[in-house]
């Protein structure tokens, strides 16, 4: 795989350990996938992407308090990222704070996000 040769030629490659934890992920290997990313965000913490994909694989876990920790982390480098405020709308819900989901949940819509239009409608926050 393409990624496994850019990390023989460069094990600090952060994209390459994302991308590789993302394949994995999608290859039903949550807990290796979930490690490649931890190996990216620690040769580059500010990544927004690969924090909001960590926190995705943690919801996938049920550990919705890392999954909303990791969505933080993201939105602290990247106020603006969508998928984070996404996130962060379904790890809320499921803890039952509703009033946390239908802010992350507006704020998802405001910046472009496909809300899934079920949720939008019961939160009431447009999608």
């Amino acid at each position: 795989e393409a990624n496994q040769k850019a990390l023989e030629i460069n094990p600090n490659h952060p994209l390459a350990h994302s991308n590789l934890g993302f394949a994995l992920i999608q290859q039903g290997k949550l807990d290796e996938g979930m490690v490649e990313y931890q190996k990216a965000l620690e040769i580059d913490p500010n990544q927004a992407a690969v924090r909001a994909n960590l926190g995705g694989a943690y919801f996938q876990k049920d550990d919705v308090d890392s999954a909303i920790r990791e969505n933080l982390k993201a939105l602290d480098v990247d106020p603006s990222f969508a998928l984070a405020h996404n996130n962060l709308l379904h790890a809320y819900r499921a803890k039952g704070d509703l009033e946390a989901a239908r802010r992350h949940c507006q704020k998802a819509t405001e910046l472009g996000f496909q809300v899934n239009p079920e949720i939008a409608e019961e939160l009431g926050c447009g999608s």
